[in-house]
C-alpha cells in the first residue's frame, strides 16, 4: 500500500474539522505580513528587526504557506506561532546589538561541524560529543531563544527551557510517532538550522510545509545568507557563555562551499551509511512533518526527490571535496556501521585524527549517556524501502561511486 500516515489524536482532528468547516482554516489564523510583525512587535514593544536582508525569503515563505501548503487549522497554528517568534528573536536580538555592539566584534574560532545524510548517526555523534566539556553545543531552548544571550552560570535553569519544552511538545502531541523518529531534547544540543530559521533561511521550513518557491530561492541563494546570519547567532550565544562550538545540521551537506566562505578555518566530520538504507527513512520523516501540518502529503514525490536527489548531493560533495572546491583536508569521515558497533572507539580516533584529547572522564560522560538512552525506547518506527515505489537495484547503482568511495556496508533493507 506504499507509506500510510498515523491517525492523528482526536483533539487534532476536532479542531481541524472546525477550521474545515468554516470554509477555511486561513479564516481562523491569518498568515498576513503585516499582521505577523505588528503582533511580533507588540509582544516585544520593539520596531527594529536589523536590516532588510530576511524580507525576501519571509515574504517568499510566507506566500507558499499561505497559498500552497494547504495547511490544516493546527498546521497553520503552528506557522504562525513560528513565524511570530523568529520576528520576535530579530527584534530582540538586534535590540541588544544596540546595547553592545562588541558582540558583533567577538571571533568564531575553527568550528567542528557534523554533516552527512539524515538517519547517518549525526545526531548521535553530535551528542556524544557535546558530552564533552571542553565542547559548546548549542542547545535546543538557546537555539529558539537566543535573546537575551546565555550566560554560564544559569545555563542549566534558563526559564526558556520550558518555553522549548511546550514548543517541541506540540510537534509530538500533533503527531506523537515522531518521537520515534527523532527525539529533541528542549535541554539537550540541537542543529543549526533549528537557529537559522530567524533568518528565514531554513531547510526546516521546506521538510515541515510544502513550499515550493521559497525552496527554489534557498536552493539558488540563500545558503550564503544562512551562513552569515548562523555566525552572528553564536556571537550572541557565546557572548557570556563562550567555548570551541560544535555544530550539526545534515543540511549543510549540499551547501558547503557557503559553509566554508563564512569559517575558512571549519573542520566538518562527515558520516556516511547505505543510502538505500536511509532513504525510506528520511521520507518517512519528511512524510510524517508534513501530515503534522497538512492533509495533503505526497509521499511519492517525497520519495522520488530524494531518490533522484542524494545520488547528485553525494557525487557534488565528492566533486567538491576532490576538485579543492571546499578544502579536503578538513574533512574527517566516521561510518555509521564503526559508530554503532563501538561508540568509544570510533570517537577515540576521531579525537586523534582532530588533534585532541579524550580524557576518561569525557568517556565515561559519553558511556554514560549510551547507556541511559537504549535505542527503541519510544517505539519503533515503521517504515521500509517498498514505501518508496523506486526500484532497488538500479537505485543502488546510482550510488555505487560513493558506497566505494567511502567503503561503505552494504544494509538489509
Amino acid at each position: 500500500m506504499g507509506w500510510q500516515p498515523q491517525p492523528r489524536p482526536s483533539w487534532v482532528t476536532k479542531l481541524n474539522l472546525v477550521g474545515a468547516n468554516r470554509g477555511s482554516p486561513a479564516n481562523f489564523v491569518s498568515l498576513d505580513e503585516a499582521s505577523l510583525i505588528e503582533a511580533a512587535q507588540a509582544a516585544t514593544g520593539l520596531a527594529d528587526f536589523g536590516g532588510d536582508e530576511w524580507r525576501e525569503p519571509f515574504r517568499l515563505l510566507i506566500g507558499d504557506l499561505d497559498e500552497l501548503a494547504e495547511l490544516t487549522l493546527a498546521g497553520r497554528i503552528m506557522a504562525r506561532s513560528e513565524l511570530v517568534r523568529s520576528l520576535m528573536v530579530r527584534l530582540q536580538m538586534a535590540d541588544v546589538e544596540r546595547q553592545h555592539p562588541e558582540i558583533l566584534d567577538q571571533p568564531v574560532d575553527a568550528p567542528i561541524f557534523i554533516t552527512g545524510m539524515g538517519r547517518t548517526g549525526t545526531s548521535i555523534l553530535f551528542e556524544l560529543l557535546a558530552e564533552d566539556p571542553s565542547l559548546r553545543a548549542p542547545m535546543a531552548w538557546e537555539l529558539r531563544y537566543p535573546s537575551p544571550p546565555p550566560e554560564t552560570a544559569t545555563r542549566d535553569r534558563d526559564p526558556r527551557i520550558a518555553m522549548a519544552t511546550a514548543d517541541t511538545g506540540m510537534w509530538t502531541e500533533i503527531t506523537p510517532e515522531f518521537l520515534a523518529i527523532h527525539e529533541t531534547h528542549p535541554d539537550g544540543p540541537d542543529e543549526d538550522s533549528s537557529g537559522q530559521i530567524h533568518e528565514f533561511t531554513s531547510p526546516v521550513w521546506t521538510a515541515t510545509h510544502r513550499a515550493p518557491n521559497y525552496e527554489a530561492w534557498l536552493q539558488g541563494s540563500g545558503m550564503t545568507q544562512a551562513f552569515r546570519f548562523h555566525r552572528r547567532l553564536l556571537q550572541h550565544l557565546q557572548w557570556r557563555d563562550p567555548g570551541q562550538w560544535i555544530l550539526k545540521a545534515p543540511s549543510h551537506m549540499s551547501c558547503l562551499p557557503s559553509l566554508f566562505a563564512e569559517y575558512p578555518d571549519a573542520r566538518v566530520i562527515m558520516t556516511h551509511r547505505d543510502p538505500v538504507k536511509v532513504l525510506a527513512s528520511t521520507a518517512n520523516m519528511l512524510s510524517t512533518l508534513r501530515w503534522q501540518r497538512s492533509d495533503r502529503v505526497d509521499h511519492e514525490e517525497i520519495a522520488q526527490t530524494i531518490g533522484f536527489g542524494y545520488p547528485i548531493l553525494l557525487d557534488m560533495v565528492i566533486q567538491q571535496r576532490d576538485s579543492g572546491e571546499v578544502p579536503g583536508d578538513r574533512f574527517f569521515d566516521v561510518r555509521f556501521a564503526d559508530l554503532m558497533q563501538d561508540h568509544l572507539a570510533t570517537i577515540r580516533s576521531l579525537y586523534d585524527q582532530l588533534g585532541m584529547e579524550l580524557s576518561e572522564e569525557t568517556a565515561g560522560r559519553m558511556r554514560s549517556y549510551v547507556e541511559n538512552r537504549p535505542k527503541g525506547r519510544h517505539g519503533a518506527s515503521n517504515y521500509r524501502f517498498e514505501h518508496m515505489g523506486l526500484d532497488l537495484d538500479a537505485t543502488r547503482a546510482m550510488f555505487a561511486g560513493y558506497m566505494e568511495r567511502f567503503d561503505v556496508p552494504e544494509e538489509d533493507v
